[in-house]
């Protein structure tokens, strides 16, 4: 089928003035001389190059203009936001015509905008920064690692008719099982200290945990702190 733009057909339309036939216009133009027909039918009647016949059946219901203005999560929300006549099993089915996939939302920390352009103005000093540079930061953090299962997705390869046996499935325990909470340090010479946290850290416990496991691993690791060196 060849598309019928506006300027084609006020092509076909100048042409025809000049009383040009409609095989010779089908081949000056580059379309089959029985699209020639039917725009100069269709003008005939409108007199308008960019009229378009209206389609038969049902109107659609959705606009997508609309799909590009709603900022929502899944199909539901986009119901109750910008289509309440549409049900969202007929709405997922369009998305899915425009091209869109459905996939599992990904988290992420919350940064405020304020932290955001700490981080921003942060990177920025340092963009020039060497790997000698970074040799002098160490790393600091704590990590929590439950006891029982992670907490995390696991995927799990399996046969047809085998996501239920028991080998396949992981399993849960209500409230946990407890976890165990550690603070560790790397840096360009190795690992440094590893410390178990009980309970709730407060400012004083990292305080001693500074005072005794971070330098006793500067000490181990044989690393001098010397000027303005990052920690």
């Amino acid at each position: 089928m060849i598309y019928k733009s506006p300027t084609k057909v006020a092509r076909v339309v100048d042409f025809k003035k000049l009383s040009m036939g409609n095989d010779e216009i089908a081949q000056k133009i580059g379309i089959y001389r029985t699209t020639v027909t039917r725009m100069l039918k269709q003008f005939k009647k409108s007199h308008d190059p960019y009229y378009v016949a209206p389609k038969t059946g049902r109107p659609c219901k959705l606009d997508a203009r609309m799909l590009a203005k709603t900022e929502v999560a899944n199909a539901i929300e986009i119901v109750k936001k910008a289509f309440p006549q549409v049900s969202h099993h007929t709405l997922a089915c369009n998305l899915k015509a425009y091209g869109l996939v459905c996939r599992v939302c990904r988290s992420r920390p919350y940064i405020s905008l304020a932290n955001w352009e700490k981080q921003r103005l942060w990177a920025l000093a340092h963009a020039s920064w060497t790997v000698e540079d970074w040799k002098h930061v160490r790393f600091l953090n704590e990590s929590k690692f439950l006891l029982f299962k992670s907490d995390g997705r696991q995927y799990v390869w399996f046969q047809l008719g085998q996501a239920l046996d028991d080998h396949f499935i992981k399993k849960n325990i209500k409230h946990g099982t407890g976890n165990l909470m550690v603070w560790g340090m790397i840096t360009s010479k190795g690992m440094g200290r590893l410390h178990r946290i009980n309970g709730i850290m407060c400012r004083p416990d990292y305080v001693k945990i500074l005072e005794k496991q971070f330098l006793g691993s500067l000490k181990d690791l044989k690393i001098r702190c010397m000027g303005k060196e990052g920690l």
